[in-house]
C-alpha cells in the first residue's frame, strides 16, 4: 500500500470540504447492491417478498441522482419494478 501513502488527496479533501453532505467517489455499485449494504441480503429479500412502502422509499433514496450529476447508469434511468 505504499502507493496509497504517496497519493495526493489535497484536491479530494478540498472538494469534500466545500459541502456538508456525504461525498462518495464514482462507483459501479448499483441501487440493488446499495440496498443490500443498508438492509442486509436476508432482510432485503424479505422486503422484496412483502413489498412494504418503506422499501420503495429506500429504492428512491438510493436511486436519486442530483440533477447536475450523472452516473454509470445515467441520471434519468428508473427501475422497472413498481410498488
Amino acid at each position: 500500500m505504499r502507493w496509497l501513502e504517496a497519493a495526493d488527496f489535497s484536491q479530494v479533501n478540498a472538494s469534500c470540504a466545500q459541502t456538508d453532505r456525504f461525498v462518495r467517489a464514482g462507483t459501479m455499485v448499483r441501487p440493488f447492491e446499495r440496498m443490500q449494504f443498508l438492509r442486509g441480503s436476508e432482510q432485503l429479500f424479505l422486503d422484496l417478498a412483502e413489498s412494504p412502502p418503506e422499501l420503495w422509499k429506500l429504492r428512491d433514496l438510493v436511486q436519486r441522482v442530483p440533477p447536475n450529476r450523472s452516473c454509470a447508469y445515467g441520471p434519468k434511468r428508473t427501475w422497472t419494478a413498481s410498488p
